[in-house]
């Protein structure tokens, strides 16, 4: 890989982690400039512009992040996340199944896809991913509150 893109790819990596999203935007796209291949950073790039709300950028972003590595389950729920934004939860919902396909246990993916079908008003498939979550080792705050939401639907 190009010391640069990896260097850049790092400092934007840790300005992100840092909340410092514009600059994590210029070292990330310095390094999609600098290593056009490097999916990490694509999707790095893409969880910027989404935190900046620049969603289109976003999705823009995390697809070639996925034409590049097809496996990463993290790129599809970014995605799924910004299309779910969006309002356009089918969309999201195809996107965390796209996760799911590749980790079936991922619990965020889990997650959005039963929030993806609670918004579609698909009650029976919210139930069934919001116990599924619930099967998952998810944290106290997650755990309160898919347990209030199914109390709820």
């Amino acid at each position: 890989m190009n010391p640069a893109a990896l260097q850049n790819y790092s400092r934007g990596t840790e300005r992100l982690e840092a909340g410092d999203i514009e600059g994590a935007i210029s070292f990330l796209e310095l390094a999609v400039q600098q290593n056009v291949a490097h999916a990490s950073a694509w999707c790095s790039l893409g969880l910027a512009y989404h935190n900046a709300g620049r969603l289109q950028e976003a999705i823009d972003a995390y697809n070639r992040s996925i034409e590049i590595d097809p496996h990463s389950v993290s790129a599809y729920t970014h995605l799924a996340n910004a299309y779910g934004r969006l309002g356009l939860f089918g969309a999201a919902a195809e996107q965390f199944h796209n996760a799911l396909s590749l980790d079936e246990n991922f619990p965020y993916a889990v997650l959005g896809l039963a929030s993806a079908y609670d918004r579609l008003g698909d009650v029976a498939q919210a139930q069934h991913w919001y116990r599924r979550a619930l099967q998952m080792d998810l944290d106290a705050a997650y755990r309160q509150r898919v347990e209030a939401r199914l109390l709820e639907i």
